[in-house]
């Protein structure tokens, strides 16, 4: 069995612990794959900022691979984490990928040596084929999404057309895993929820990271879905959720869901904020 570490780390502000939605997602799609179930287990899922000199030394289990979702926030945290990982574990391989990861950066390696594979765009058809190559001995080179330390720089990569194929880390009770083994270490926390209810905008604005052409046409996930998901929220006691839509409001569901946040939030007093832009 291969040992699995999934990073995604953000700074606490406030009292609240964040549920991790990108790395989650990840692991989520490629577990669809049988050859990866079998094979992977995840050892740990970071989600907090700890010193990653200590956090290496104190291992007790060798990762063979290591995925870590980069953004503004965490960037400089994962390069030295990942240089760490490197030194004492030369053979896992490094994968990263998120927003921060540039589509067009033919020198991203030259700059982060430390990293072995950059996912360029969403990430989840890429994560599984990864780990399926992984376990086969294949080359990384000729995945869309992938660009590979020593290889070529993929074209942008094709969108997943139907999101509900990514099994929820709600529903399925990954997220209830995270929260039990942080809870175990800190005692009972605050949560708060990374949301999506759908990914997309067709507007280009230029200060935002959603204003590529990439992101131009709007996928949604189901309306079933996202009901469960709030039911559980509320059930959870989740203190915030951020929803990362773009712009909450353009699309006519965004009412059905609004009212159906705040008939949960009338029922179980959560969630107490629905933070939207």
């Amino acid at each position: 069995m291969k040992n699995l570490y999934l990073v995604q780390v953000s700074d606490k502000y406030g009292p609240n612990s964040f549920l991790p939605v990108a790395i989650s997602y990840q692991w989520m799609y490629a577990s669809t794959s049988k050859l990866v179930k079998e094979n992977f287990q995840v050892v740990d899922v970071l989600i907090e900022k700890k010193s990653p000199k200590k956090y290496v030394e104190e291992l007790i289990d060798e990762p063979h691979v290591i995925m870590l979702s980069s953004y503004v926030w965490n960037w400089e945290y994962n390069k030295v984490l990942t240089s760490e990982i490197k030194k004492k574990y030369p053979n896992c391989l490094t994968i990263t990928g998120g927003p921060h990861i540039d589509k067009r950066d033919s020198e991203f390696f030259t700059k982060y040596p430390m990293f072995d594979i950059a996912v360029m765009g969403e990430g989840e058809e890429a994560s599984k084929e990864i780990l399926k190559r992984y376990l086969k001995g294949e080359s990384y080179n000729d995945i869309p999404h992938v660009f590979p330390n020593g290889g070529k720089l993929c074209s942008l990569p094709s969108r997943l057309q139907e999101l509900d194929r990514i099994p929820s880390p709600i529903l399925t009770g990954f997220y209830d895993r995270i929260i039990d083994a942080v809870e175990k270490e800190h005692g009972p926390q605050m949560w708060q929820v990374t949301y999506e209810t759908l990914r997309g905008c067709p507007y280009k604005c230029t200060f935002c990271d959603i204003g590529d052409d990439y992101w131009q046409k709007i996928k949604t996930f189901e309306m079933e879905r996202v009901e469960k998901e709030i039911d559980w929220m509320s059930d959870r006691k989740i203190e915030y959720v951020a929803v990362c839509d773009s712009n909450w409001g353009l699309m006519p569901r965004d009412v059905d869901i609004t009212k159906y946040v705040i008939k949960k939030k009338l029922e179980n007093g959560y969630p107490k904020f629905w933070d939207v832009t």
